[in-house]
């Protein structure tokens, strides 16, 4: 009995040590051909000379990894000039460049929908305001929808021009107070 117990332990720890020890690695040699050998491959009967090869998963994983950096690097350029093409508009101020601004807050890219929004701010135009309303209706990004509702807020403002000040004139001073020279 004295002699099982840590027997017992022993094996219990052998045991936990096997289960989270991490698996070896395998590797295997690769195979390399020197010209002669290489020449002397066919392709198989039915492939035209110059095919690729019948595709692995690795090769298959590689040529998706490629194909989608090409695709996000094309993707990038073409937002960036989006963004550039909003960023002129809002400067602009004809109604062309009013439907650039109103087509883009509808784009399904997020930073597209940004830099619009941002324009539309610059453009200045309160003929917005119904079109942002309808997206923040719309939208379910709760910070994408508080954007918004702060460009509607902003766009509703009156501007300079609309606000009226009092005329100010010699005899009443700018601070209220009476002013009687010496």
């Amino acid at each position: 009995m004295k002699l099982a117990v840590p027997l017992l332990l022993v094996i219990i720890a052998l045991a936990i040590y096997f289960a989270i020890r991490p698996a070896p690695k395998t590797e295997y040699p690769k195979a390399s051909l020197d010209n002669d050998q290489a020449a002397s491959i066919q392709p198989p009967a039915g492939r035209l000379q110059g095919e690729l090869p019948i595709e692995t998963n690795q090769t298959r994983i590689k040529r998706t990894k490629v194909d989608s950096e090409i695709n996000t690097n094309a993707n990038l350029k073409e937002i960036e000039q989006q963004i550039e093409a909003l960023a002129e508009a809002s400067a602009k101020g004809d109604s062309d460049s009013f439907q650039l601004i109103i087509a883009a807050l509808k784009d399904e890219r997020p930073e597209i929908r940004k830099a619009a929004l941002d324009a539309a701010i610059q453009f200045g135009s309160r003929d917005a305001i119904p079109i942002l309303k309808e997206l923040a209706e719309k939208t379910e990004d709760a910070r994408e929808k508080v954007e918004i509702l702060d460009a509607i807020e902003f766009l509703a403002l009156p501007s300079l021009s609309e606000i009226k000040r009092p005329r100010r004139t010699n005899s009443s001073p700018a601070s209220g107070v009476n002013v009687t020279p010496k």
